[in-house]
């Protein structure tokens, strides 16, 4: 791409990127005191962010954890006698069983750690849920 290639590139993007900010704001559509309402409702710190996020996370996970744990099950059956598909079907348990390990670490860690600065300060942190 020659310069003035690279120049035009560069105007074009910043005029798709740009004007419509600049003409919501110019043009009064948007009033300068507009308030955005919080998407997540009533999270307002990064504690009740991450039990959110822990409380929301942790069934889909587990519904993915149980469908490859099914998944591997069905490998071992269909192997047959065959050691290379047992040993890929082996492989796919193992790191389902850990990654089923990792989830619920991290479950009981950050119910351990809530807990403890429960017990250690006077803030009430929302706990993730059992």
């Amino acid at each position: 791409m020659s310069l003035s290639g690279k120049k035009l590139y560069y105007f074009l993007w910043l005029a798709v990127a740009g004007l419509p900010w600049f003409f919501a704001h110019g043009s009064g559509i948007v009033p300068a005191n507009t308030k955005i309402p919080n998407p997540l409702g009533a999270v307002n710190d990064i504690t009740s962010f991450i039990t959110l996020l822990l409380d929301t996370l942790f069934p889909i996970a587990s519904i993915v954890s149980i469908f490859f744990l099914i998944f591997s099950g069905f490998l071992m059956v269909t192997a047959g006698g065959n050691e290379e598909k047992l040993s890929k079907a082996r492989q796919a348990f193992l790191w389902t069983v850990i990654g089923v390990a990792i989830l619920l670490g991290a479950k009981v860690f950050s119910a351990v750690i809530c807990g403890t600065v429960n017990q250690l300060s006077n803030t009430h942190l929302s706990c993730p849920r059992n």
